[in-house]
């Protein structure tokens, strides 16, 4: 018999001890009734299969989430899990140190809780189909289905360079939280990583935050006029929302330098061209 199930914001009311105990003796009244042989020893069975079901109730609602929160969470479900057989046996445990254990629960439950939640909105990663040119070892990254799918094109030399990059901007996304981008070759000590397409502009900041959008900048030009650029864009796609609007960034370097000396961009509403302009990589 499967034992039946309940909730676990509920689950104190459950385990509390002296209603532990008269479900325990509920349990072994039922069972005298029908005459088991061991009414006792199957109330107990029966009890801890129903805190056991809760537990893993709980568990199988926030999957997904970081191995180690809940390897700390089957922990306390165990020390929990003795604390009642214990009680159940007869033996009068601290309940002191049951509050300690039920709080720690508690703390686990709602990180584990918040984890799950922001795995849970966090956009999917983009799909990305990459093209190689045979003869110039050139390759283009379409992501989400490219400008003409609402996401964006980029094209990278044969020595793993940004060249060009056109994204699809769809406006303001305020409050979005900013993703961790990976330092990469030419970067200097007081360099920042510089986006072609800006995070809080694109539909997918993960689609902003790939290798392909963003290279070694320096932070008097990412923070100035990078930054005024951005919130240009923005504008433009809130104000146009019913056209497509493309910004693209072509990065310009010396021969042999990954850092870019300067980027030029452009945006384009429904194909039309409405500014372009270069910042240079101070």
């Amino acid at each position: 018999m499967r034992p039946p199930s309940f909730k676990l914001s509920d689950l104190d009311a459950h385990i509390g001890k002296p209603k532990l105990k008269r479900l325990f003796e509920a349990l072994k009244k039922k069972y005298k009734k029908t005459g088991e042989v061991d009414p006792e020893g199957r109330a107990k069975i029966d009890v801890a299969r129903l805190l056991t079901h809760a537990f893993e109730d709980f568990a199988d609602s926030f999957a997904g989430v970081k191995k180690a929160s809940l390897n700390r969470l089957i922990k306390l479900q165990k020390q929990a899990l003795a604390f009642y057989k214990s009680a159940m046996a007869g033996n009068e445990p601290s309940a002191a140190k049951l509050q300690e254990i039920l709080k720690q629960m508690d703390r686990e439950f709602r990180a584990i809780k918040k984890s799950a939640q922001q795995h849970a909105a966090e956009p999917p990663d983009p799909t990305v189909v990459v093209k190689v040119d045979p003869h110039t070892g050139a390759k283009t990254v379409v992501a989400d289905g490219g400008v003409a799918g609402g996401g964006g094109e980029f094209l990278v030399d044969a020595d793993g360079l940004n060249v060009q990059g056109d994204v699809v901007m769809s406006g303001s996304h305020p409050g979005r939280e900013k993703g961790k981008l990976k330092r990469k070759a030419g970067t200097r000590p007081k360099d920042q990583q510089g986006h072609g397409a800006g995070e809080a502009g694109v539909e997918n900041p993960k689609l902003a935050n790939m290798p392909e959008n963003y290279d070694p900048e320096a932070a008097a030009s990412n923070l100035g006029p990078k930054k005024r650029l951005d919130n240009l864009v923005r504008k433009t796609a809130d104000a146009f929302h019913d056209e497509v609007v493309v910004q693209t960034t072509i990065r310009n370097r010396k021969p042999g330098d990954a850092r870019p000396t300067s980027s030029t961009y452009e945006v384009r509403v429904g194909g039309i061209l409405l500014w372009k302009g270069t910042i240079v990589n101070k």
